[in-house]
């Protein structure tokens, strides 16, 4: 399994007091959901933020490189500051949030999932979501991510 770093630049460096936070998504990485997450994110606290893409195969990693560069420049947008981006070779999302932690200390994780009825990570990996990788962990799903958080019981406080 490889590990991919991409560093997207906007001419600014990023604060190291500030909430490292690691953003692992695939086909819902352009949700309108995420991109206000994000952004809302950002206008609260400083924060730093790593996109995390994993794939599997040599078709996908194209894919997924196209995704990433495109991505950054949207989650750049919508921050307004640099944002770092991973590609992840392998078919385990868990074993690339685990690689990812294992390099990097992130603060928290923002999982981006496709809708909760048809979301295979949501249901075999629930154990992992709610707090098996030691950080805080936050799913988003186009309904967005205050309800998935509402249905779990992992809640944090959000102003308008």
């Amino acid at each position: 399994m490889l590990l991919w770093l991409w560093r997207a630049s906007l001419g600014q460096t990023m604060q190291s007091t500030s909430r490292r936070i690691l953003v692992v998504a695939h086909r819902s990485v352009a949700t309108p959901a995420l991109v206000e997450e994000l952004r809302w994110r950002s206008s609260e606290a400083p924060c730093e933020f790593v996109l995390l893409i994993p794939h599997a195969g040599a078709a996908a990693a194209a894919t997924a490189e196209w995704t990433l560069r495109r991505t950054l420049r949207l989650f750049e947008h919508a921050t307004r500051q640099p944002v770092e981006g991973l590609l992840y070779h392998g078919d385990d999302d868990v074993q690339a949030i685990e690689s990812a932690l294992r390099h990097r200390h992130f603060d928290e994780v923002i999982i981006s999932t496709v809708p909760t009825q048809v979301s295979q990570w949501l249901h075999e990996d629930a154990s992992a979501c709610t707090g098996g990788f030691g950080v805080t962990v936050t799913v988003v799903t186009p309904e967005g991510a205050a309800a998935w958080r509402a249905s779990t019981g992992l809640v944090r406080a959000q102003t308008a």
